[in-house]
């Protein structure tokens, strides 16, 4: 996975929704029946928003306003 650059003051922020069972194993086990090796260690979800750096005193504002539009 591509990560942007995160500077010195930034801290990584990213949206997922959960899969809920019994799905969510059910993509697993085809996940590894399919060779990939991330699906031991990362459940499957729903990315929203990927990985970004975004500025510490931003933080909360970001969190505020996701909860907002949720």
């Amino acid at each position: 996975m591509f990560l942007p650059q995160r500077l010195p003051g930034q801290d990584w922020l990213g949206v997922v929704v959960a899969i809920p069972e019994p799905w969510v194993t059910q993509l697993t086990e085809l996940r590894l029946r399919l060779g990939d090796l991330a699906g031991s260690r990362i459940p499957a979800h729903i990315t929203l928003m990927p990985p970004t750096p975004v500025a510490r005193e931003a933080r909360a504002e970001v969190i505020d306003h996701l909860r907002s539009i949720a």
